[in-house]
């Protein structure tokens, strides 16, 4: 009975090593495939050596060779269902840049409320309180909102150019960010063979 119970164990832990691994996997995959793959590589460092120490110490027996293959099974689906999981995300964020990206591209001159070329966050939220403002557009300014810092590029100031450092940089959309954005988000998920 009491082997019953390490099997038991051993699935319980395979279980998890899968779960955590598929989970850290999806999370670091938005830093591309490379970044995954080593970070499968530490796992099977941090989670196999034990494994292996307890084979040399203690004589082969089926149950650490039971645990050994329910570590390795685990990584191995945790790797591929935390690929699968990163891969569905860059998929779904270069959808949601083509749509922002074209909208912003064709709406930018409505977007910018004072008409200097940049938006900021104080230009769509006068676009949302005004009243041409469709729900369709008011839901596209949240995409936008939602996004700015990552469509946007820091603004470069009268302060910034005289060497004095600010503490934050505001983060401003020009036009060119929107007609870029799909590209510069297809570039990142390039590793993915997207």
């Amino acid at each position: 009975m009491a082997e019953f119970g390490f099997y038991l164990m051993s699935l319980m832990v395979g279980l998890m090593v899968w779960m955590v691994t598929s989970l850290m996997i999806s999370i670091v995959g938005l830093s591309g495939k490379d970044v995954s793959k080593r970070l499968l590589l530490v796992l099977s460092f941090v989670l196999g050596v034990p494994s292996l120490i307890f084979l040399i110490i203690f004589p082969p027996q089926a149950i650490l060779l039971f645990e050994l293959a329910m570590v390795l099974i685990g990584l191995s689906l945790g790797y591929w269902t935390g690929c699968k999981a990163a891969r569905k995300d860059w998929r779904e964020r270069i959808a949601r840049a083509e749509a922002v990206g074209q909208w912003g591209a064709t709406n930018f001159a409505r977007l910018d409320q004072n008409g200097d070329q940049l938006l900021c966050t104080l230009d769509l939220a006068r676009f949302v309180a005004s009243a041409d403002s469709t729900p369709e557009d008011r839901q596209m300014a949240g995409k936008i909102s939602s996004l700015f810092a990552d469509i946007g590029h820091p603004a470069v100031s009268e302060t910034v150019k005289a060497g004095n450092a600010l503490p934050t940089r505001p983060v401003v959309i020009s036009k060119e960010d929107f007609q870029t954005y799909l590209d510069r988000k297809k570039v990142l998920a390039k590793s993915w063979d997207l």
